[in-house]
C-alpha cells in the first residue's frame, strides 16, 4: 500500500504536485525509483535514500520527511528549506 501526499492551491481539488511513497518505491515530479535505505526516529521523521531515475538519467538522492502527528501533512526537509504536502483526497 502506498501513501500519497499533494501540494494543492487550497481552493480546488487540482494538484500542483504529487508524491507517492510505497514500501519499496518513491515517485514524484517526473522521477521515481527504488528505496535503498530508510532511517526512522521511531516517531515521525524518516530519512530515505532512493535511486531516482527520470528523463533518461539515474542518481542517488537522500530525502528527509517529517509526518505530522495527525498524519495529514508530510514536510520534506532539505537543509533550511521545507515543502509541506497534504494527504491527497
Amino acid at each position: 500500500m502506498s501513501e500519497q501526499f499533494c501540494i494543492t492551491d487550497g481552493l480546488s481539488s487540482k494538484f500542483r504536485t504529487r508524491l507517492e511513497i510505497a514500501p519499496q518505491k518513491i515517485q514524484f515530479y517526473e522521477s521515481q525509483g527504488p528505496v535503498q535505505e530508510v532511517v526512522s526516529d521511531g516517531q515521525t521523521t524518516l530519512k530515505v535514500k532512493v535511486e531516482l531515475s527520470g528523463e533518461g538519467e539515474t542518481w542517488l538522492s537522500e530525502r528527509e520527511f517529517q509526518l505530522s502527528e495527525d498524519q495529514n501533512t508530510l514536510t520534506a526537509i532539505d537543509g533550511d528549506n521545507t515543502l509541506v504536502r497534504y494527504r491527497c483526497s
